[in-house]
């Protein structure tokens, strides 16, 4: 054979362990179960931990992080690859997170958008509780030396379920601290550490506990997930991130099959 075969594009859907993984626009996916005659149609998540679109002001051209190993300075001035959040889409993604969250919805944002995700959970029913903080360790300086630099992103939480909101961690601060750049698989301009998504599925959830990530990325929170011994459902517009989620999750399932 003269030339190399070309691989052949991952299904729209795969099961791999306990993940399942979804290409496709999360808003249409999630209406899709609405409407479904079966109850296995309308999932219920014991909790929804994702990480959307910032505003438009988060989408200009910046230096983006690079692969892991690769140094800073070498990253290049790079778009961030897709569009930006609206009202619409807030308001859309909201009312469907609410509907199919039987527990915590945390969202992360920036901080200029956390009074927006507070209201737009609020109007189909959520119980708002708190905006956390996490703060980065290895945050870059503001290289244009006109003001402050930004060394924190912010985490909306609201309790979806019913009653009394519980969680894990008693009377802890909302308050993450640590580097962005560990354990990073690097193809994501917005890439979460792993670590920290470990920290908010190990303070939010229990063991055996499905999550949803209807703006899943590189699958970070599917990793962190099923470290922690819970499942999860990732759905991704991007084909090409949608593959790096799907490498990664089978890479985790091969590192479970080895264990004893």
């Amino acid at each position: 054979m003269t030339h190399a075969m070309r691989a052949l594009p991952d299904p729209p859907e795969l099961i791999i362990g306990n993940a399942r993984l979804i290409q496709g626009d999360c808003l249409e996916v999630m209406t899709g179960w609405l409407r479904g005659v079966e109850p296995q149609d309308f999932p219920q998540f014991a909790a929804v931990i994702t990480d959307p679109p910032y505003e438009a002001e988060a989408h200009k051209p910046q230096k983006r992080p690079p692969p892991s190993g690769a140094p800073y300075c070498d990253a290049p001035y790079l778009d961030i690859g897709f569009k930006p959040m609206t009202d619409e889409l807030r308001r859309e993604a909201a009312a469907r997170i609410f509907a199919h969250c039987a527990g915590w919805a945390l969202i992360f944002c920036q901080v200029e958008a956390a009074g927006l995700w507070r209201t737009a959970m609020v109007k189909p029913g959520a119980k708002y509780r708190r905006t956390m903080i996490w703060v980065k360790t290895d945050a870059m300086p503001q290289m244009s030396g006109n003001g402050p630099a930004q060394g924190y992103e912010c985490i909306s939480a609201s309790w979806c379920g019913m009653g009394r909101s519980t969680w894990n961690a008693g009377g802890k601060l909302g308050v993450y601290t640590g580097a962005k750049g560990i354990e990073r698989d690097g193809h994501h301009p917005t890439e979460k550490p792993i670590w920290l998504m470990q920290a908010l599925i190990a303070d939010f959830t229990q063991p055996g506990d499905i999550i949803l990530d209807p703006f899943m990325g590189s699958g970070t929170t599917g990793v962190a997930a099923i470290r922690a011994g819970r499942k999860f459902v990732g759905i991704e517009k991007d084909p090409e991130h949608y593959a790096t989620a799907v490498r990664r999750m089978r890479y985790e399932e091969s590192q479970l099959r080895m264990l004893p």
